[in-house]
């Protein structure tokens, strides 16, 4: 198993992955494979996406993946990690895949500097707080994680300006 950043001749077993992801989340509302080719070409691998995909590399199929950003400023002006996916395809399940990226990204936040190596996980997926706090991740208590869906950011985004009084 080898862990590495994206190459694009990884795209097609990316798309696999991706697929697997959604059904395994979102089973029937999972987007279709002509969609999600489209999604990650635009969206998660576009040039404005900010985004660095981390892939577990079986010959030639992705095992998992992760979905990083490096965000500004951190504590002291330095950069955070922030990881907003880790999924490990459901063939290679408890295979030590998860912990072999983490162990990668980990090494990839101290070579970039970062401070803080963040994500966030739905607190109902059991297997994934344990398998977090087996690694030595903490809850963090003092944030607050917020939200706006698309038609909270339509209201916002419709509100009019509002000049200093």
């Amino acid at each position: 198993m080898q862990v590495t950043f994206y190459d694009p001749s990884k795209f097609d077993a990316l798309v696999l992955a991706f697929l697997d992801m959604g059904r395994h989340y979102f089973g029937d509302r999972a987007a279709d494979e002509v969609s999600l080719r489209q999604i990650l070409a635009d969206g998660v691998l576009g040039p404005d996406s900010g985004v660095r995909v981390i892939l577990a590399v079986d010959g030639e199929r992705v095992a998992g993946f992760a979905t990083i950003s490096i965000l500004y400023p951190g504590p002291g002006c330095r950069g955070q990690l922030f990881m907003k996916d880790l999924y490990v395809c459901s063939a290679w399940r408890g295979t030590g895949i998860g912990g072999q990226m983490m162990r990668f990204l980990a090494k990839y936040a101290l070579n970039m500097g970062c401070v803080r190596f963040d994500w966030t996980s739905e607190d109902t997926n059991a297997g994934a707080m344990a398998f977090y706090e087996r690694l030595g991740a903490r809850k963090v208590k003092e944030k607050v994680y917020f939200r706006l869906t698309v038609p909270e950011i339509q209201a916002l985004a419709s509100q009019p300006a509002q000049g200093a009084a």
